[in-house]
Order: C-alpha cells, then structure tokens, then sequence
C-alpha cells in the first residue's frame, strides 16, 4: 500500500510554523513550495519500501530537493513535532485518535489461513472517483508502521500517552 498524504490548508497552516527557518536570498532557481516538499517527506516516511530516487515525478517536487529539505528539518529535529502537530489535528478536528490509527495497521496485518477471493467490483462513480476525506488520508499515513517507529522515539508526553506500552512488540521495524 502506498500512501499519499496530501495535505489540506488548515493542516499546513499548523505544520508551517514548525518547519519554518528564515530564508536568506540566494542566487538560481525558485526555491520549491515547503508544503510540497513536506509531503513528499511524508510519502518517504509513511512508504517503508521507498527510495528518494522513487517519488512519483508527477506528484513531488526533485528527490534531490526532497531530500536535501529532509536533511535539513531533520537536523533541526523539527519532524516529529510537525508529525505530532497532525496527529493533534486529527484527534481534535478529525475525530479519530492516534491510537485507532495503530489498531487499524495492527489488523490489517493480521495473516488469514484460507485464501479468500473477492468479487466485488467496487462502487462505480459518474465523473470520476470523488476525493477521500482530509481525515481518511491522514489516518492512512498513520497506520503506517514507520510513522510509529519514529514515534517511538518521540520525547513527547501528548505521543506517549497514546502509544501501547509494548509498541517494540508489536510492530515490526522498516527503519
């Protein structure tokens, strides 16, 4: 499964604060929309099997751009506060809190001993699939088991409270 997360304008409105730096002018290229580049890092993390160079070139900015911007808010260690700032949002605004996100991923997991085949052709849609729900995407990226791993290692008190005790048990590690 390969998440997507797209980002809506209040979400950004919160995460931007946090990733942002003072920017000096310098010579060449217009620099890329933070928010773009902020989903691609998302898409990275959210993506266990992802490599920089494996962004969809129609959806993100350069991998080069992408990483270069990851490095640069990983040395700052402003990644996790912007991650938890979404969770925040989605319990909040969203309805949905952190922990059910971990419940999902953990059933989804789940082996079955039979083979079962599904039919189902899906639902049909006039115009075109209509757009999943901001709260339906981002709960999507927190299913993912290396959202959790850096989670994990989270200083964060409101993080702590919601993650099981035995997380080191029950996920396994992409990192």
């Amino acid at each position: 499964m390969h998440t997507e997360p797209k980002l809506t304008d209040e979400q950004w409105d919160l995460v931007a604060p946090i990733l942002s730096k003072p920017r000096r002018e310098t010579r060449g290229r217009k620099r890329r929309s933070d928010k773009a580049l902020f989903e691609a890092a998302l898409y990275f993390i959210a993506n266990s099997n992802v490599s920089w160079r494996s962004l969809p070139i129609d959806t993100y900015p350069p991998y080069q751009s992408c990483f270069r911007q990851f490095k640069e808010w990983d040395s700052r260690y402003v990644i996790v506060p912007a991650i938890e700032a979404l969770a925040k949002d989605l319990e909040e605004r969203g309805g949905i809190s952190l922990r059910e996100c971990f419940m999902d991923e953990l059933f989804e997991e789940e082996t079955l001993t039979e083979p079962i085949i599904i039919l189902d052709m899906g639902p049909m849609y006039i115009g075109g699939q209509p757009e999943r729900s901001w709260q339906v995407v981002t709960k999507e990226f927190f299913t993912s088991n290396r959202v959790w791993c850096i989670l994990y290692g989270s200083q964060s008190e409101w993080i702590r409270e919601r993650t099981p005790n035995n997380l080191l048990h029950r996920i396994k590690f992409t990192l």
